[in-house]
């Protein structure tokens, strides 16, 4: 007997944005075909969000480049 699946939640949470604007996070499909995998589809007040991991990931070594300047 199959077991039903539960849905995921693709509901946007703060740890998905790590505090940056999500116009910053916004994917603009690198590869012009979508097929980067670098996209992470979230749903926003229950609209469609794309976020680029890749360029999430550049933020977050930017800001802890930058902390680690400031705290020498």
């Amino acid at each position: 007997m199959s077991k039903r699946k539960v849905p995921k939640d693709f509901e946007l949470k703060p740890e998905d944005h790590d505090g940056f604007d999500i116009k910053d996070l916004k994917c603009h499909a690198c590869s012009g075909y979508g097929n980067c995998g670098y996209r992470m589809y979230r749903l926003l007040n229950g609209k469609p969000v794309l976020i680029c991991q890749l360029r999430r990931q550049q933020l977050i070594e930017e800001r802890d480049q930058q902390r680690t300047k400031t705290s020498e």
